[in-house]
């Protein structure tokens, strides 16, 4: 819905919905790729996949979440504009081959660079020791800080760059916070050339999972057109250490 909600504001687009056999957002190909604990309902309607969910913050911790929005806050619009609900967003449509059918997808981006047309990411990232001085401008020295001073910086690029994937982010803004919240160093940095090179290096593991990612979201679209069908047309897949496709009880 909020796919053909941002098409419709944008006139003359030339878009085509007709060609699109799944309409869904971001967050699935995110959720599906780590494979984090969610759910999804997968509903076939006129000859097309519509995928939903209605919590993308759920098992959040709330003071980590919200301070990150607020983190946000402060580099898109200072001190004069504070995000209450979390949807005062940028919103991109995007358009992808998943086996062989188009999807068409919303994703929301942090921030938007109208000179070069990047979209940008902004994390906010503990480091409880070796915190880089705030004026450190050697990016890769920053990163081997944040891979010293926390235990989890490697689940955290995986999932990082795996949203930056699906949402067409060119760049990220990290601000490296202490255990009292307070922000110590921000850098900004390329994803093709400063995080992937390093996540390559330092966390290979993970970096197989992000390679293999695309093929894993191609196998999860696969069972759903064979399962998901005219005759049984809504399912809801839950994804957790595994991925369950049950027909739902709801039907249209």
């Amino acid at each position: 819905l909020k796919s053909l909600v941002q098409i419709s504001k944008v006139q003359n687009s030339g878009v085509n919905l007709s060609s699109y056999k799944v309409f869904c957002p971001s967050s699935f190909f995110q959720y599906v790729s780590v494979k984090r604990q969610s759910g999804f309902y997968i509903m076939w309607y006129n000859n097309r996949y519509i995928i939903a969910n209605n919590e993308t913050r759920e098992g959040q911790n709330v003071l980590m979440s919200y301070a990150g929005i607020r983190f946000e806050d402060l580099l898109t619009h200072g001190t004069s504009q504070k995000t209450i609900n979390n949807y005062n967003l940028y919103q991109s449509v995007i358009e992808t081959k998943i086996d062989g059918m188009s999807c068409l997808y919303c994703a929301e981006i942090d921030s938007y660079d109208k000179e070069s047309g990047a979209y940008t990411e902004i994390k906010m990232v503990l480091c409880k020791s070796n915190i880089p001085h705030a004026k450190t401008t050697n990016k890769k020295s920053v990163l081997e800080s944040l891979s010293k001073g926390n235990v989890h910086f490697g689940s955290f690029l995986f999932r990082l760059l795996i949203q930056c994937k699906f949402a067409n982010d060119l760049k990220v803004v990290i601000g490296i916070r202490d255990q009292s919240f307070t922000i110590r160093n921000i850098t900004d940095f390329s994803v093709k050339d400063d995080l992937l090179p390093f996540f390559h290096q330092l966390y290979p593991d993970y970096y197989e999972k992000y390679m293999a990612a695309v093929d894993l979201i191609r196998r999860v679209f696969h069972t759903i057109t064979k399962r998901v069908t005219r005759e049984n047309p809504v399912f809801y897949l839950e994804i957790g250490s595994q991925y369950i496709l049950k027909l739902s009880l709801i039907h249209i």
